[in-house]
């Protein structure tokens, strides 16, 4: 069982048997639960809104790489993340 399946039954369970019996019951860390909850959004849902900007750098300059793509992004938005041009590249 994964653990957003984990996390997803201790939800459904919490209300009957309390918070700590359910994370017994599945084996799950009360803090791993509590970062699920928080950080709930998928990686393609988190990163959708950069991913327009990059396909237009990447359309308009194709030989850019992705460090090239990275001071492109920063010029236009202000501020550029290293590991996110890897979405194009």
């Amino acid at each position: 069982m994964s653990t957003s399946e984990k996390v997803a039954k201790v939800k459904e369970t919490q209300a009957d048997f309390g918070l700590p019996a359910a994370l017994s019951v599945f084996d799950l860390p009360r803090s791993t639960f509590y970062y699920h909850l928080r950080h709930a959004c998928d990686y393609e849902e988190k990163r959708r809104a950069l991913r327009g900007p990059l396909e237009r750098i990447a359309v308009k300059h194709t030989g850019y790489g992705y460090r090239r793509t990275t001071d492109e992004q920063r010029e236009i938005r202000g501020h550029g993340n290293k590991g996110i041009p890897y979405l194009i590249h």
